[in-house]
């Protein structure tokens, strides 16, 4: 049996199809016969759920003895031939089915962004903006103005960028956590996270606190946007890598990146939800980066060099 997919997922551009390898075809028409054994009494309706824009969930065309069938896949409900209706439909190796298929897409390496940026829309119907229309890239949040960083990519780096400091000053924009206290600004810290000290290394927490950011212990997303004039950043470190995102006051994020302009959106054309998940871009960041936490920035405690 063949079984091509294709993920609604663009408006306007041709979305991303393949073929499901054979060991995941069997298992999804083990579905499809399981359905067809309970038949057309247990579809719940014929309304289509699937909102008009962004994530529409997958459509499937399946290959049997008695020619191609069309099938979608969307929020754990199937519709078998429009005219059937939707249905229910049961979790497939413990997941949901949308994220079964969405799982298949990492079989083919190039897709892999693809697969991260259909579990970032599931996470957003979690949360209850499932169906938000995602605007497009180069828009920027909360009118925050990105030209000058944009016009001055040689002289920041994403820390900078993350403390809102120095998009004018050529002279200081390339900073590192706690350069003030644990070395001399010429010099380069080496970082660890939650590991033993090792010699010439830097705890990075140890490192933003001494340049007067406050570690947030509590974690949900979005985090509560904090007072007027304060915001919080998010740390990773990928080996002795960092990187920094910014928070802005709708509770969504963004992040700058060597020689690169300001980004408010996945590579997908969506916000920034939570920078935990929705980090895309392996060449920034790439796998195996470890989130160091969320921190508070109060421009009035900030002692960096």
């Amino acid at each position: 049996m063949r079984i091509l997919v294709r993920a609604h997922i663009f408006t306007g551009i041709p979305d991303p199809e393949w073929e499901l390898s054979e060991e995941d075809a069997a298992t999804f028409s083990q579905v499809l016969l399981e359905l067809d054994r309970v038949g057309k009494s247990n579809a719940s309706s014929t309304d289509d759920p699937r909102a008009g824009l962004g994530y529409r969930g997958f459509r499937l065309q399946v290959e049997s003895d008695q020619g191609w069938t069309a099938v979608t896949c969307f929020r754990e409900r199937i519709s078998i031939d429009v005219k059937r209706g939707w249905r229910p439909i049961r979790r497939i190796d413990g997941m949901p089915a949308d994220r079964f298929l969405a799982g298949t897409i990492h079989r083919t390496p190039e897709r892999a962004w693809v697969r991260r940026y259909v579990e970032h829309r599931l996470r957003l119907d979690a949360i209850g903006n499932g169906c938000c229309i995602c605007p497009a890239q180069g828009v920027g949040d909360d009118g925050h103005d990105d030209a000058i960083w944009n016009a001055r990519t040689d002289f920041n780096n994403c820390y900078s960028y993350a403390l809102n400091l120095g998009p004018e000053d050529t002279s200081a924009g390339i900073r590192r956590p706690g350069m003030k206290k644990f070395g001399k600004c010429q010099d380069v810290p080496e970082y660890t996270f939650c590991q033993s000290a090792q010699p010439g290394f830097v705890n990075i927490r140890d490192a933003l606190e001494a340049d007067g950011l406050s570690a947030n212990t509590d974690t949900p997303v979005p985090i509560p946007r904090p007072e007027k004039n304060l915001h919080y950043v998010a740390a990773f470190l990928n080996g002795q890598e960092f990187h920094f995102y910014r928070q802005h006051p709708s509770g969504r994020w963004s992040y700058t990146a060597p020689r690169d302009t300001v980004q408010h959106f996945t590579p997908g054309g969506c916000w920034i939800v939570d920078p935990r998940q929705d980090y895309f871009d392996p060449a920034h960041q790439p796998p195996g980066g470890v989130f160091c936490g969320f921190y508070l920035v109060d421009p009035d405690a900030l002692d960096v060099c």
